[in-house]
């Protein structure tokens, strides 16, 4: 996950993926925007009611909206904050902001990382297929990140970049019984952080695509025992 040239991908939109908290101790939520293969924002903050976090996405909308505008042909129609795609974590606070999203006529769509993965002979959960599917896509050089000042008011700052490492390095991984690879828990991944891994989350929320459009890891013949490593190195 290295900054390169941006080189926006033509024909298509930026998406936003957002992980939401209840605002209590170290949770907090996080928003993510990116177009193509291209991390351009990562923000996060913490004691947030689900209609302050909509405008912070409506925010974070028309300025990924206004990005694919510069670089339209004066000629293009403009692209609108609320043609921007929304991933949102479909828990509680979640829901709530999809269907605010919803009311405001802004595509979104929930994502219940607690559900059934769309590989089930590989992942126990979507969470577990979320996490994987994004780490499969770093190492195939297919995730890059844009540095703060690149573009107007836009890129990931050092410590956005800092925090956003260290939480996809923290979590260790498994094979379940039935050789499947789940990340650890949300919780033991807070014990050693301090926090929750909410950037991560909403980083691998922005890089989800249908299961057709991902490129599938391959699944490495491993004995079924803990994996004390972070998922990423493997």
């Amino acid at each position: 996950m290295q900054p390169r040239p941006f080189a926006p991908p033509v024909g298509s939109l930026p998406r936003v993926g957002v992980d939401c908290a209840t605002g209590k101790g170290e949770d907090y939520h996080a928003i993510c925007g990116r177009w193509g293969d291209h991390c351009l924002l990562l923000e996060t903050a913490n004691t947030m009611s689900p209609a302050a976090i909509l405008d912070r996405v409506k925010r974070v909308c028309a300025l990924l909206a206004a990005a694919v505008n510069a670089r339209q042909p004066q000629s293009a129609a403009a692209i609108l904050a609320r043609q921007i795609h929304v991933l949102v974590d479909d828990d509680g606070v979640g829901r709530a902001l999809v269907s605010l999203l919803w009311q405001q006529g802004y595509g979104a769509t929930a994502v219940g990382a607690g559900t059934k993965a769309s590989r089930p002979d590989r992942y126990p959960r979507r969470r577990d297929e979320l996490w994987f599917a994004c780490a499969e896509r770093a190492r195939q050089g297919g995730i890059h990140v844009v540095p703060a000042g690149t573009l107007p008011c836009l890129g990931l700052r050092r410590d956005d970049l800092r925090r956003l490492r260290q939480q996809l390095m923290a979590p260790a991984w498994a094979l379940d019984p039935k050789g499947r690879r789940q990340v650890e828990s949300k919780d033991e991944t807070k014990e050693k952080l301090g926090r929750s891994p909410d950037d991560a989350d909403a980083f691998n929320l922005s890089f989800h695509e249908p299961p057709a459009a991902v490129a599938q890891a391959i699944e490495p013949a491993r004995p079924p025992q803990r994996r004390e490593g972070p998922y990423w190195s493997r």
